[in-house]
């Protein structure tokens, strides 16, 4: 059996390939590049899908918003906010090597533009935005000193550790010092 496959790989003036085989290779190669392009491009559409918001989720959660307690709504719109910036700047630490070709396709050809830099510039505004509106520097924030009791959230949960990391996210973002206490509702003694 052995001599019949090695003569069989080794032709010969007798033995040929059979005629339909360069075009079975070359129909496998064909599906194999064609169901590549296909996984990638699913994948970039996920990618940009991930870009927007859904307006039909946006009208749910303003919905939902309208039953919730103010300091409830309040925390939640800033926990928005924060997941933005954290995935923002993680993201920016360590991007797949799908995010990075993304990156490439998005800023040199698919937008004729930098569009990540106008992105960063958004995530920025957004931070700001959140401690300017949502955090101690606001007066509104105080409301959220009862999110423990609206939000039914567990007795004896720490606050300051849970924002920790957002802190620094937003620290990196910002190339400024913001402080867990700054982000965190305002509630007496920072915990439930």
């Amino acid at each position: 059996m052995a001599a019949v496959v090695r003569r069989y790989l080794q032709p010969s003036p007798t033995l040929r390939w059979h005629p339909w085989a360069p075009l079975t290779v070359g129909a496998l190669v064909a599906a194999f590049v064609v169901a590549c392009a296909a996984w990638l491009g699913f994948a970039y559409g996920r990618h940009v899908y991930g870009m927007a918001f859904s307006p039909g989720m946006q009208v749910f959660f303003a919905m939902a918003d309208e039953e919730r307690p103010a300091a409830v709504t309040l925390v939640q719109r800033a926990l928005r906010i924060d997941r933005e910036v954290t995935a923002w700047v993680e993201q920016g630490r360590h991007p797949g090597w799908l995010e990075r070709g993304f990156r490439i396709v998005d800023d040199r050809y698919y937008f004729r533009q930098p569009v990540w830099t106008e992105r960063e510039d958004a995530i920025v505004h957004l931070a700001r935005f959140r401690l300017a509106q949502l955090s101690t520097d606001h007066p509104r924030w105080a409301q959220t000193a009862s999110w423990c009791a609206a939000s039914g959230a567990a007795h004896g949960t720490l606050l300051p550790d849970t924002y920790e990391r957002t802190a620094r996210d937003y620290s990196i973002l910002l190339h400024e010092d913001i402080a867990a206490s700054r982000l965190m509702p305002a509630i007496p003694g920072g915990h439930c």
